[in-house]
């Protein structure tokens, strides 16, 4: 796993390490994800307050390459409900059994 220097947000460079990472002879796949910290929130449209305790969970949100991360990590078979990602799935998300 190659990760952000510390004090650095993201990796420098990185379509440079990915290329890197592919040519050493000993890589069999390859994967990138963009990971940060997010709060899911259930019925903020009808909250009557603002001050209404929300109905929340906290927890990372990654950006994945879904033809990649299967590859790499086999994702798809973990599927319980639904289908898994395509490329062409810009508007959809996966939802992690904690989370429901």
């Amino acid at each position: 796993m190659i990760t952000a220097l510390q004090k650095k947000e993201f990796i420098e460079n990185s379509p440079s390490v990915l290329s890197i990472a592919q040519a050493l002879p000993w890589t069999e796949t390859v994967t990138y994800r963009y990971v940060e910290g997010a709060t899911i929130e259930a019925g903020y449209k009808t909250k009557v307050k603002l001050t209404d305790e929300p109905n929340s969970a906290g927890g990372s949100v990654a950006d994945i390459d879904p033809t990649l991360e299967d590859k790499a990590t086999h994702l798809s078979t973990k599927i319980v409900e639904g289908s898994y990602l395509t490329e062409n799935d810009s508007d959809s998300i996966m939802i992690g059994a904690n989370f429901l």
